[in-house]
C-alpha cells in the first residue's frame, strides 16, 4: 500500500546538518551552504546516492565529503556542455544531409509533403499539421520573409526543415520510403546500416536532452540504449547492461563525429575533462562505464 507524502521542507543549515548527521564530511560549511542554495538538496542527493551504506541506507559510507560529491556535480556539468556542443554539430549535419540527399535526390523542394515518399501516410500528415502550426508561430526572419513573400503554403525543405525538433526530424527521416537515400545520409556519418543509424540518432535525440534540461547523467542507466556495434573491437560483445553505460554512447558520439569531422578533438577534451577530476577519474568504469583504456580501445 502506498503511503502519503509527509517530508516537510527545510532551511538549508537544516540541510547540511542532515547530511552530516549520516555522516557526510564537510570542510567548509559556508561554501557548502551557498552551493545548496544554488542547485538545491535535492539535486545534489542525487549525486551523493551511490554513497549511501549499503546496509541499511542510513548513512554514507566513510570518506563520502561534500566537496568530493560536489566535483562529481561539476564534472557532470562540464561533461553535459561537452556532449551538448559536439551533439548539436551532429544534428547539424543531419538536418543539412537531409535536405541535401533527398532533395536532390528526389528532384523537388517539396518531397516532404507527398505522403508518396513515406511509409507512413498517417504520419506524414501529422508531420505536416505540426509543421504548419510551427510555420505560423514561428518568428523567424527567414519564415516571415517566405510567408511576406510567397504564396505557397508549405517553404522549399532548406527552409522548413530548420525549424523541425532534432526528435521530428529523426522520425521523418525514419519514415522515407526510399532507403538508397537514407543510406546515404548514414554512410556520410560513417555508418552502413540504416536501422543502426536510426537506433543510434533516437539515443543522441534522448542524450541532448538530459543535457538541455540539466538532469544529471553521471552515474545513470540509459533508458534510450542505441542499437551494438563492435567499433572495431576485437571479439567486443556488448551486454544491455554495457548499452545501458555512457561510454557506450560516447563511442557511437565518437564513431558519428569521425564521419562527419574527421580530426576532431573530441576525445582529446574529453581525457582533459577526466584529468581534471580526479575521482571521477578513478571510478569512471564502475559509475560511466569507461575501461581503463578507453582512448585505445575503440577506432575514434
Amino acid at each position: 500500500m502506498k503511503s502519503q507524502y509527509d517530508k516537510k521542507p527545510i532551511p538549508v543549515g537544516e540541510q547540511i546538518n542532515l547530511l552530516e548527521s549520516k555522516g557526510m564530511e564537510f570542510y567548509d560549511r559556508a561554501f557548502a551552504s551557498h552551493i545548496l542554495s544554488i542547485i538545491g538538496y535535492y539535486r545534489f542527493s542525487g549525486y551523493a546516492y551511490p554513497f549511501r551504506n549499503e546496509v541499511d541506507h542510513s548513512g554514507f559510507v566513510d570518506d563520502t565529503s561534500f566537496e568530493k560529491v560536489y566535483s562529481i556535480y561539476e564534472f557532470d556539468r562540464s561533461l553535459k556542455s561537452l556532449l551538448f556542443s559536439y551533439l548539436g554539430r551532429i544534428e547539424i549535419a543531419f538536418r543539412t544531409l537531409i535536405i541535401d540527399k533527398f532533395s536532390v535526390g528526389t528532384d523537388t523542394a517539396l518531397w516532404y509533403t507527398d505522403a508518396g515518399n513515406f511509409i507512413n501516410k498517417e504520419e506524414c500528415e501529422e508531420f505536416l499539421g505540426n509543421l504548419q502550426y510551427d510555420i505560423e508561430d514561428s518568428r523567424e526572419d527567414f519564415i516571415q520573409h517566405f510567408r511576406d513573400t510567397y504564396s505557397d503554403e508549405f517553404p522549399p525543405a532548406w527552409i522548413a526543415l530548420q525549424i523541425v525538433s532534432f526528435g521530428a526530424l529523426i522520425k521523418l527521416f525514419r519514415n522515407f520510403n526510399n532507403k538508397d537515400l537514407q543510406l546515404q545520409v548514414a554512410k556520410n556519418f560513417g555508418c552502413d546500416s540504416v536501422d543502426r543509424f536510426i537506433s543510434w540518432m533516437n539515443t543522441l535525440v534522448y542524450l541532448r536532452n538530459i543535457c538541455s534540461h540539466h538532469a544529471r547523467l553521471w552515474n545513470r542507466p540509459l533508458k534510450k540504449r542505441p542499437e551494438a556495434y563492435n567499433f572495431g573491437i576485437r571479439n567486443k560483445r556488448w551486454s544491455q547492461q554495457d548499452l545501458a553505460k555512457l561510454y557506450y554512447s560516447i563511442c557511437v558520439i565518437g564513431s558519428l563525429l569521425k564521419g562527419i569531422l574527421p580530426g576532431n578533438t573530441f576525445k582529446q577534451q574529453l581525457a582533459s575533462l577526466f584529468k581534471d577530476y580526479p575521482y571521477v577519474n578513478s571510478t569512471k568504469s564502475k559509475f560511466l562505464g569507461f575501461p581503463k583504456d578507453w582512448q585505445t580501445e575503440f577506432a575514434w
